[in-house]
């Protein structure tokens, strides 16, 4: 589902959803809050990275990981 990109706060914590960050979220320049929190979310957390003006993260309770450069 495609999101508006002036959207500023997005939620669906707790609600048992499955799948990965889709990487379109990185193009969400306004969005300042963020949680998807207590789901079963798996895979890369790189578009949450680019969210440009992210202040606040909610993820635990998925299988989320981040890849680093050594």
């Amino acid at each position: 589902m495609p999101l508006p990109p002036s959207l500023t706060y997005f939620s669906v914590a707790n609600n048992n959803m499955t799948g990965s960050i889709p990487a379109s979220y990185a193009q969400l320049g306004k969005l300042t809050t963020f949680g998807i929190a207590y789901n079963r979310i798996t895979g890369s957390i790189a578009p949450v990275m680019s969210m440009a003006q992210l202040k606040i993260a909610y993820m635990r309770n998925n299988s989320l990981s981040v890849k680093t450069a050594l």
